[in-house]
């Protein structure tokens, strides 16, 4: 029976090793983004409280598509401002490109505290309206309550016209 155990065990450590040739490749793309990356990091290594190198880092590894580095950028100068409005709105960014629905709301919802805004209404509502969310028109109307501005009118009812038919 112990043999048994063992000969699974080898079969499945055989089946799920890759080779070392293929595990070492590096697409061209990551090659050529490796140094800039590296750059970025030993700056922000060498001048840890700049934010403005950690702000063009967050924009660097987005735009390489390196998501988890850029979040990581976020959440220290989070760590440092959490009452900065802007890093809330960029990190909730960040989560609506990894695809996590509820942390973007929840970022914007934290921006909008420190700073009302309508356009930050606006990105949740959008999000808890594909969330089929009932609190979605209560937003709505808030917004429509607070800013008068044409602008804004003109996405709330567009906005409401398309909760409706969900």
């Amino acid at each position: 029976m112990n043999k048994f155990w063992v000969l699974i065990l080898l079969g499945c450590g055989i089946a799920c090793q890759e080779p070392a040739e293929k595990a070492k490749q590096v697409s061209p793309v990551q090659e050529a983004d490796v140094p800039e990356i590296t750059r970025q990091l030993n700056q922000i290594n060498q001048f840890p409280d700049s934010a403005s190198l950690r702000v063009a880092a967050i924009e660097t590894f987005d735009s390489l598509g390196k998501l988890p580095l850029a979040l990581a950028q976020v959440d220290e100068l989070i760590k440092r401002d959490s009452l900065h409005a802007g890093y809330w709105t960029r990190k909730g960014e960040i989560h609506e490109k990894l695809g996590d629905t509820s942390g973007a709301l929840r970022c914007y919802r934290f921006a909008s505290r420190i700073n009302p805004n309508p356009d930050l209404m606006l990105r949740a509502a959008n999000l808890m309206a594909e969330q089929k969310n009932d609190t979605t028109l209560l937003l709505l109307k808030t917004i429509s309550n607070e800013w008068n501005d044409r602008t804004y009118q003109s996405h709330v009812a567009r906005s409401e016209e398309h909760t409706s038919e969900l």
